[in-house]
């Protein structure tokens, strides 16, 4: 997927995929988490939403998913002013809206390892690019200067990103999880989403990612602005 190629075939795809059901169920998802966000901030309905309203600060809102959930988590947080940053775990956006489009906030994308795992079929096993880096960025600001953090997630596949990397024994997991060990995955996982969350939401130093990059060597930076101007090889 060149730069130039994807700009050429950009205008088809956006006319196209509007009509599919999945960006029709990015609106709904869009749209039951700002119902959430709102139900807990009017704080009625039962006594745990009403201590929730009390202890949370609204003016610090973050938002985080994963997969289409994570697509969802930045749309969410780039219309919600009052939204400090997002973080998506190997998460997908379809919506024609998020591509050739900066986020406002600080923006975190762990991929799993789509050298080894690719998530889409047919995907480029090419570590320079990925179909993700199209999206939630301007695609010709190589220089533009932002808080963006796309990092990528050696020998993890999609579904280690959940809770289940650590449940799951049956013969053949590998192609679901990845070869990681679930320690590993943990502690990647809860690692960088915490300190970019206290760099950029609650104003801590945490090392983010300098710090949490040393500690985990599995942990690949991944430079999305440097989009090819010529197709990729195959690896």
């Amino acid at each position: 997927p060149d730069l130039e190629n994807w700009k050429a075939a950009f205008p088809a795809y956006a006319e196209a995929v509007v009509k599919d059901r999945l960006t029709n169920s990015e609106a709904a998802w869009q749209g039951d988490t700002a119902f959430v966000l709102a139900a807990l901030q009017a704080g009625k309905g039962s006594p745990l939403l009403a201590r929730l309203a009390e202890r949370i600060d609204f003016s610090h809102l973050a938002y985080g998913g994963m997969s289409f959930g994570g697509g969802i988590a930045v749309k969410s947080c780039d219309a919600e002013p009052r939204c400090r940053a997002a973080f998506s775990l190997d998460g997908v956006v379809y919506d024609p809206a998020m591509f050739d489009h900066t986020v406002r906030a600080p923006l975190l994308v762990l991929h799993t390892d789509w050298l080894e795992y690719p998530l889409y079929r047919g995907q480029l096993r090419d570590a320079a690019v990925h179909p993700m880096d199209f999206a939630f960025r301007r695609w010709q600001a190589e220089g533009e200067a932002r808080d963006d953090y796309r990092l990528r997630v050696r020998n993890s596949a999609h579904m280690a990103m959940t809770d289940l990397v650590r449940l799951t024994r049956w013969p053949g997991r590998d192609k679901a999880y990845g070869t990681i060990a679930p320690g590993d995955m943990d502690g990647i996982l809860t690692g960088f989403t915490l300190a970019f969350l206290d760099r950029f939401v609650r104003g801590m130093p945490s090392g983010f990612p300098e710090k949490q990059l040393a500690q985990w060597p599995l942990v690949a930076p991944h430079d999305s602005r440097r989009l090819p101007e010529h197709p990729p090889q195959s690896q």
